[in-house]
């Protein structure tokens, strides 16, 4: 299985020309591998407060623990039925990301627009994993420019 996982990093640097950087900021999503972690400000979903969640992007999946020490997540966020990523433009010292599915629209905020390009980039990996691995599923993603909020491309998954 090593061998595997080597070739799907190679396909995944030909495909992805910003992967190496990718790799060495630890956004690389595989099977198991944790892709993405670090503590995000996270909108409640029925009280609309703001609480810092330890956010961990694994296994197309974002899920949000009360802190990291915590064994049990408080939720997740399912990639596998995202539907688009958006970028509403930063407001004061927020800078917000928005992960929508059918169900729910799930919002974050970082502290910088590095760390919330860090978080859509590796959701984007995710996204495009997901795709790659699961080529039977009838499911669109759109994914959103990070800066101008239009869509980038749209991907079928089907």
């Amino acid at each position: 299985t090593n061998q595997l996982q080597l070739l799907r990093l190679s396909m995944i640097f030909s495909m992805h020309p910003s992967a190496c950087s990718a790799m060495a900021q630890g956004v690389i999503e595989s099977e198991h591998t944790i892709s993405c972690s670090g503590v995000l400000r996270k909108q409640g979903f029925r009280h609309k407060s703001w609480k810092s969640r330890w956010v961990v992007l694994q296994s197309g999946f974002l899920y949000y623990y009360q802190a990291g020490d915590k064994p049990d997540p408080l939720g997740l966020v399912d990639l596998h039925e995202c539907t688009h990523v958006t970028c509403p433009p930063a407001n004061g010292r927020s800078v917000p990301f928005e992960v929508v599915t059918p169900a729910r629209t799930f919002f974050f905020q970082t502290t910088s627009e590095v760390d919330r390009d860090r978080w859509v980039a590796a959701i984007e990996r995710s996204i495009g994993f997901i795709r790659d691995n699961h080529p039977y599923e009838d499911t669109s993603v759109t994914i959103v420019d990070v800066h101008t909020r239009a869509p980038a491309r749209s991907v079928t998954l089907s």
